[in-house]
């Protein structure tokens, strides 16, 4: 599988997950990093390179 095959495959689980993934916010509510996430390590474990293959 190449990288960005890869890439868009997490992109796409993780979309899934977002509202337990906690991001930093400015002032205006806009994203400017991330703080912690509430996801299960079996679904981590899913998208890791050698389990997606």
């Amino acid at each position: 599988m190449d990288f960005r095959s890869y890439m868009m495959q997490c992109i796409t689980a993780m979309t899934f997950y977002m509202d337990k993934i906690e991001f930093e916010k400015d002032k205006r509510g806009s994203v400017i990093g991330y703080k912690s996430h509430h996801i299960t390590s079996d679904v981590l474990d899913k998208l890791m390179p050698w389990n997606m293959a």
